[in-house]
């Protein structure tokens, strides 16, 4: 959607989740930027993660408020919390 990829080319972080050291994130997308046609809630795709040898560690979610994006959060499955967003390569995009 082109609303959303000019969003993502002008969104900043605006905060970051705890517990300290968590990469999800909130992001401030300016009102100048158009809005995308979306309900609130979670962007409707599944963005797995997996390690280079094909382990699932999770999963990223991307939120939407007011037609905006609004925050990235990676829902980890593993024991220890990651400390940054995956490498792309890792990330295996489709729709819901």
């Amino acid at each position: 959607m082109s609303e959303l990829r000019r969003q993502l080319a002008a969104a900043q972080v605006s905060n970051t989740w705890p517990p300290s050291g968590s990469p999800s994130i909130d992001l401030y997308v300016p009102s100048a930027v158009p809005a995308a046609p979306l309900d609130d809630g979670a962007l409707p795709m599944n963005a797995y993660v997996y390690d280079a040898d094909q382990n699932y560690l999770g999963e990223l979610i991307v939120w939407i408020s007011d037609g905006r994006l609004s925050a990235i959060e990676y829902a980890w499955v593993t024991d220890h919390m990651p400390n940054s967003l995956p490498a792309a390569e890792l990330v295996r995009v489709g729709r819901r």
